[in-house]
């Protein structure tokens, strides 16, 4: 493996911290770890997207305040709500523009308007006119979320959360519907991909975050290595191919505030290879420990984090370095072969908007569509969505039962300079 020198190590971690637009997403403005920025190309957007200088007036597409309404103007409609400035921004119009396509293909009589993200609870009522609102889409920050969850709760709106990932927003009320796997099931699947690997892992290494989501993130991992399968809630045993992590392996933690120290660490491990690293870190911490490993042995094994560090950034950063990332993304819509929908999808966003969807673009996409088809039936909305037992998407089928865990699978996938633009 190729070598760095001290000072190209320094300005390697110093460009892409530089230029990442987002840091620790959970830690900067509230936003979700699971999130970052795009690196935005020339665009064309729809008339009421998000533009990326000034942006569209709050509420885009909502009835004007004047005496002459039009028939646009009272249809019911599906907010998108995502910020419109600062460092979210930009992977707010990628996002917006894959529910504009959703929206586009399947609209009928719902209307899609989009609203400026905001932590101040009252802005929402402010820009939207309550009849009209059937369902709420988007949410880049649990902050904002959180904010607005008791005018939501009263208007009995149902929510769904195409990106967060953190498993406080079950806690926010009936109405959510999170699409994307959340950060315990994000740590079963990197250890059974662990598990499942060809050649049995002997060593593997966590750095921990003490962040909740992060250190959750940590736990879980550690104990599906000891047990794939654990029971259901109903106690019944469960049976799968993968065996636990054998007893001689050892699992090595080392903790955020020792990761400075890292060389001298691994030093300490008496020259043992990792043949897995978890890194249960922000994107930022993720960035400012990964040249530390260059300089070592552990730097030949393969990196993995969940949603969190699936994003551009990072995926260029490791392979700049030479180092192996593998992240937690939804299906590829790349893979052409097997759905011929996502190439669809992307040759028309491509066409349209002159930029390649990321895996954020697709889950909006899908969002719309499952919230177009639930108010179609004129069934109640909570109770279409709470009973949807196949809801065929761009990334998989989804699900959802009383526990609201959608079913959509999130594969680990290597970061490659090949599929970096489906990267947000």
């Amino acid at each position: 493996m190729k070598k760095f020198g001290p000072l190209a190590l320094v300005v390697i971690a110093g460009i892409f911290l530089a230029f990442s637009p987002l840091e620790s997403l959970r830690a900067q403005n509230g936003a979700p770890a699971d999130l970052t920025g795009e690196n935005l190309a020339p665009d064309i957007y729809p008339e009421n997207s998000l533009s990326p200088e000034a942006g569209v007036p709050d509420g885009a597409g909502l009835a004007p305040e004047t005496d002459t309404l039009t028939a646009e103007d009272l249809k019911p409609a599906i907010v998108f709500v995502a910020p419109k400035e600062g460092p979210l921004a930009p992977l707010a119009q990628g996002a917006f523009l894959g529910a504009d396509l959703a929206h586009k293909k399947y609209g009928g009589e719902l209307a899609l308007l989009s609203v400026s993200e905001s932590p101040n609870a009252p802005y929402f009522t402010k820009v939207v006119n309550p009849g009209r609102v059937k369902v709420v889409i988007g949410h880049l920050s649990e902050s904002a979320l959180t904010a607005n969850a008791p005018y939501y709760r009263q208007r009995n709106l149902p929510v769904l959360l195409p990106f967060l990932d953190n498993w406080e927003t079950e806690e926010l009320g009936a109405q959510y519907f999170r699409l994307v796997p959340d950060v315990p099931e994000q740590g079963r699947l990197l250890a059974r991909f662990v598990l499942g690997a060809k050649k049995k892992p002997k060593n593997v290494l966590i750095i921990e975050s003490p962040e909740a989501p992060f250190a959750l993130l940590s736990n879980v991992f550690q104990e599906t290595l000891r047990d794939p399968y654990p029971p259901g809630p109903d106690g019944a045993p469960k049976k799968g191919p993968l065996r636990p992590l054998a007893k001689t392996a050892k699992v090595e933690i080392i903790p955020w505030e020792k990761a400075e120290d890292l060389p001298a660490v691994i030093a300490s491990l008496k020259g043992t290879n990792a043949d897995f690293i978890l890194l249960a870190l922000s994107t930022q911490q993720a960035l400012q420990v990964a040249p530390l490993f260059c300089e070592t042995s552990f730097g030949k094994a393969n990196f993995l984090g969940g949603t969190a560090l699936a994003n551009r950034d990072m995926g260029s950063a490791f392979a700049a370095m030479k180092l192996a990332l593998f992240a937690l993304v939804p299906t590829d819509p790349g893979n052409y072969a097997k759905k011929p929908e996502l190439r669809d999808f992307t040759v028309t966003y491509q066409l349209i908007n002159k930029r390649t969807p990321t895996w954020t673009s697709v889950m909006a996409y899908d969002a719309v569509h499952l919230a177009i088809k639930a108010y179609s039936t004129r069934d109640d909305l909570f109770s279409f969505l709470r009973n949807t037992e196949k809801h065929v998407g761009l990334a998989g089928e989804y699900a959802f039962g009383e526990e609201k865990i959608p079913s959509v699978v999130l594969q680990v996938d290597q970061s490659k300079a090949a599929n970096h633009s489906y990267l947000p």
